[in-house]
């Protein structure tokens, strides 16, 4: 009897203590960075500061952590630095150029630890080192002019391309200098990203915008390709893609177009878009700020640019900024970490846009 009441008792002040024992608090939410605050249309978007390059006119623009890449007409690659103190207000400052003259740039792209590739309008590509040593001098590499390049996560591996009909792609190995040319289906590739295993291409196929998926370990293999003419979820979306940004991981690409913006699985691109959305805007660059869900496009409306913010699960326009005072605009990068999209525009100068405080 006395064992039976103990354990009455002892299950009685258990049952007391998990009743009054507080829940534990739910994780905090985090504070948007600035840039996706400005997704918000009462918030405003402000140009903070402006810089001309010099080289005129900007034909090419990356970034890495707080450092922006310009490649210009005549050859030169140039480095802007942004403070991260107090980045809303100060101009960027003027690092080193990588080269100063040279073939013009058609495209630009960094690599997570910091290196850098170009490839110019003459086929040739050029990799340095974000603190300005050359990993690999300039080497011809395309049959025509190069429009985009890639670079694979740790540096040592490039894909390029034309912008032709039907031009080939080229993969280089930086280390070992041997090139492989790439076969693709799609017509006139315009963008080319590369994270973890994969290397994705976007451009058009028969008039229908189109996307190709390889493994960046053998990179002759096409994983899958979907275009909106064939393609499961295809609304035979006239037009081309433009530009692309993938997640860290490679899960998921955002690719933007002619009148379209699409998100992709890429574990089943076949399937085709998870999220698409239609716009009357030629989007021609996007950045993905996955931490606050959110994707950043450069667009245009005739000769008018536009920034739009966008959710990244729906696809669905959040804000919509126009820049029509800024002429020819060009390109778009995005550094949440300072809080600025950097706009070039083709007359050579570069505007910091931010949010009002």
């Amino acid at each position: 009897m006395r064992t039976s009441t103990t354990l009455a008792a002892f299950l009685l002040a258990a049952a007391c203590t998990e009743s009054t024992t507080p829940p534990p608090p739910p994780p905090p939410v985090p504070d948007p960075s600035p840039l996706a605050r400005c997704a918000d249309p009462a918030v405003a978007l402000d140009q903070r500061w402006q810089v001309d390059n010099v080289h005129t006119p900007i034909t090419a623009l990356t970034s890495h952590r707080g450092t922006v890449v310009v490649g210009s007409a005549d050859g030169a690659v140039k480095l802007w630095n942004l403070s991260a103190a107090g980045a809303t207000a100060v101009r960027p400052g003027y690092g080193e150029p990588l080269t100063l003259e040279g073939a013009a740039v058609g495209a630009l792209a960094t690599s997570p630890d910091g290196a850098v590739a170009a490839v110019d309008i003459e086929g040739g590509t050029t990799a340095w080192a974000l603190d300005g040593g050359e990993l690999m001098p300039r080497r011809a590499l395309l049959p025509a002019a190069g429009a985009l390049v890639a670079l694979a996560d740790d540096g040592g591996t490039l894909l390029a391309g034309t912008a032709e009909f039907a031009g080939d792609l080229s993969v280089l190995d930086l280390r070992s200098g041997t090139a492989t040319a790439l076969p693709t289906d799609l017509w006139f590739v315009a963008a080319a990203r590369a994270t973890g295993t994969r290397w994705v291409t976007a451009g058009e196929w028969y008039g229908c915008v189109g996307v190709e998926l390889r493994d960046a370990t053998a990179p002759e293999t096409r994983l899958a390709m979907w275009d909106a003419c064939r393609g499961t979820g295809g609304t035979n979306a006239q037009g081309r893609f433009h530009a692309l940004a993938l997640d860290a991981a490679g899960t998921s690409a955002v690719v933007v177009g002619d009148g379209l913006i699409a998100r992709f699985d890429l574990a089943d691109l076949a399937a085709g878009p998870v999220a698409q959305t239609a716009t009357d805007l030629r989007l021609d660059r996007v950045v993905r700020l996955d931490g606050d869900n959110v994707v950043v496009t450069l667009g245009h409306r005739g000769a008018a640019a536009e920034l739009t913010w966008w959710s990244l699960d729906t696809l669905q326009p959040l804000r919509t900024a126009a820049l029509a005072a800024i002429p020819e605009t060009t390109d778009l990068v995005v550094e949440p970490v300072t809080g600025v999209a950097v706009t070039a525009a083709a007359d050579g100068t570069l505007r910091g846009h931010v949010c009002a405080e």
